[in-house]
């Protein structure tokens, strides 16, 4: 079993711009965001918007990263990444209970999938390389469980940490940034085995249940494959080609969580000023899409972004203005109506 994170962390523009945390939870009844900002703002917070209410309500009053857990009912947050990194477990109304500090500097953390605990990525303690630690719901502290000294793990979004099971045990990847920024590292979570894998590409999204993956090809295509539990001896990630996908410009994937559908999203490469998202089955057959355009966004530079999925059949789209979910597959655009939220701290 594998689970892609859904949670989405993008540079933030401005208040009533891109969010810094948005995630919707796993069945489609609640939305979490917490807005951007280079600085405080009165507007920090994390907001719930209650889609069959068509309500938002602050829950907290910082500005944090955030991923709900599998119950759909709380969330873990946490401040930005730095030292130490501290974690609140947040119920959908605000109840709060802080849970142990992370000691080292954080790059990235997750939510176990099974709601066991949270698993980090930090900075070792002194000279280059990273830690793995674990956290487990109810214990006093965060445990160690593996160090490797020559790794520099890409700070950018969440997307660069993925969890999975083999047999009994989970396994985290995270990719390197820099020249070699190819290669992945492999941690069982239980053991504290690790290896590397050679992936060739940062854009690596695996399905949930862990048996196929996308990556790009480097002219437009996204390439479905077979993947391997464990990399092989010589780092290999993917088994056998599935089906090439002319996508034109893949810039974000998301699969749906029962692993039969997936989103690949891009800018139009001829403007740049448009989106183009393509809905896929497993085997490769396309079965919805469109173009995010100025009616989607703000007037000016500005355009849509496909972040996840929600549930088995809608997509949850990030504009300037608001978020929207909407129908993934062509023939529920009749009888699935887009909803549409505008962000709560305003324009």
């Amino acid at each position: 079993m594998y689970r892609s994170l859904s949670i989405t962390l993008v540079a933030c523009l401005a208040i009533g711009g891109w969010a810094w945390s948005l995630q919707a939870n796993a069945d489609g009844t609640y939305l979490a965001v917490s807005p951007g900002a280079e600085s405080p703002s009165p507007h920090d917070g994390v907001y719930v918007y209650d889609v069959a209410h068509g309500t938002w309500s602050r829950i907290w009053r910082h500005t944090v990263d955030l991923e709900w857990l599998p119950d759909n009912t709380r969330m873990v947050v946490s401040g930005r990444r730095g030292r130490p990194m501290r974690f609140t477990l947040l119920t959908r109304l605000g109840a709060a209970r802080a849970l142990p500090t992370l000691p080292r500097m954080g790059i990235e953390w997750a939510v176990m999938p099974d709601g066991s605990g949270l698993v980090a990525t930090c900075r070792r303690a002194q000279g280059v390389g990273i830690e793995v630690q674990r956290l487990d719901f109810g214990a006093p502290a965060w445990r160690r469980v593996a160090t490797y000294p020559h790794f520099n793990e890409d700070t950018g979004t969440g997307d660069h940490i993925a969890l999975r099971k083999r047999g009994h045990d989970w396994m985290l990847s995270c990719h390197e940034r820099g020249p070699a920024d190819c290669r992945s590292l492999w941690v069982n979570l239980t053991t504290g085995a690790y290896t590397l894998g050679d992936e060739g590409d940062l854009m690596f999204d695996y399905s949930p249940n862990g048996r196929l993956v996308i990556s790009e090809d480097g002219r437009g295509n996204d390439l479905l494959s077979t993947a391997r539990s464990w990399p092989t001896q010589k780092g290999h990630v993917t088994a056998h080609l599935v089906k090439i996908l002319p996508v034109m410009a893949s810039a974000g994937r998301a699969w749906a969580e029962d692993s039969r559908h997936f989103v690949s999203s891009g800018q139009y490469p001829k403007d740049w000023k448009r989106e183009i998202y393509t809905v896929f089955t497993a085997d490769g057959t396309r079965v919805g899409g469109g173009v995010l355009d100025a009616n989607d966004t703000r007037v000016g530079d500005g355009w849509g972004r496909v972040d996840a999925w929600v549930g088995p059949c809608r997509l949850l789209v990030e504009t300037d203005a608001a978020v929207t979910l909407r129908p993934a597959f062509d023939a529920d655009r009749t009888t699935i109506p887009v909803v549409t939220m505008k962000w709560p701290w305003g324009k």
